[in-house]
Order: structure tokens, then sequence, then C-alpha cells
């Protein structure tokens, strides 16, 4: 991990950004910086602007209906694409389901994380593997591509076709 893990958390209620404080205390192995956001839109200039280098993000989607807490993921998965999203709500299976669809990389149950600091130190780990595995295939596969398109291209100049020959 870095020297010092930024994070960000958005969440409307204040309830949860303590609680998150203490159980990364106890589970990070490192130091961190927990930047708390109480909307969406604030939470999207922080991460749009660059203001923050945000290394994973945490949406709290508890006050949200269903709807708001897809709109809220894909909000800032689209911002930051290359940040990891961990959702955290309440015990709604379907709802977690429907959010990593969309562009949360896991969904944390609010009460279960807040009991055990084990499973927020897994997921948070676990997130930022992911993230750095991802990159490493899309670097792969562009790198891969690029390699291909240099051959074609060069096979493309050595060769002509002379469509002005009428085939008998």
């Amino acid at each position: 991990m870095h020297t010092t893990l930024n994070l960000l958390l958005v969440e409307t209620e204040q309830d949860l950004d303590c609680q998150l404080r203490e159980r990364l205390r106890l589970a990070l192995g490192c130091p961190f910086r927990l930047v708390h956001c109480r909307d969406m839109a604030t939470a999207l200039r922080q991460v749009s602007g660059l203001a923050v280098d945000v290394d994973l993000a945490f949406v709290d989607v508890s006050p949200y209906n269903a709807r708001e807490s897809e709109d809220a993921v894909l909000a800032l998965s689209e911002a930051a694409p290359d940040v990891p999203l961990l959702a955290i709500g309440p015990d709604d299976h379907k709802r977690a389901l429907r959010l990593i669809d969309i562009g949360a990389q896991d969904y944390l149950y609010k009460e279960k994380i807040c009991a055990n600091h084990c499973l927020l130190r897994d997921a948070v780990e676990f997130a930022l593997k992911r993230q750095k595995l991802f990159t490493r295939v899309v670097e792969r596969a562009q790198n891969d591509l690029e390699e291909k398109n240099q051959v074609i291209s060069w096979m493309a100049g050595g060769y002509s076709v002379d469509t002005s020959v009428r085939m008998m």
C-alpha cells in the first residue's frame, strides 16, 4: 500500500464518519487520510477537479432509495473510473448486486463493518488489489492492440492493391 492511503467518504449523515475512522485505524496497517463529503456534488468536485488524490472511495447509500443509490454510484464511478468504489448500506442483497453491476467494486453491510474491522480491512485491501490487477490487464490489452495496429499498418503500407485491373 501507499505511505498514506487517501480515502473519500460520501455520507449525508455524520454517524458513519467517526465509526469508519475508528474501524480504519484498527484495520489498516498504514496511515490514512479520510476526506468526508456530506453530499455527492462535493464529492464529484473533489474527484473531478483532482482536489484530492483518492485511492479508494466509500459511498454510504443507506439514506438513499434504490434509484438514488444507483445514481450516486454511477456518478462517482463515471467521475473517477480509476478509483475503486465501495458502497456501504443496509443488508439488502438485491441492492448490493445492482450497485456492483453499475460500478461499485463491492458492497459492505454497514452493521457488519462497524462490528468487525477485519471485514473492512479485507474489503479495502481486496479492492485496491483488484484495481491494480484491472489496471495491469487494461494496460496489457492496450499494448497488445497497439502492437497489432503497428503490424497491420506496416502490412498495409507494404502492399498495394490495384483496383483498376479487372479479373477475367
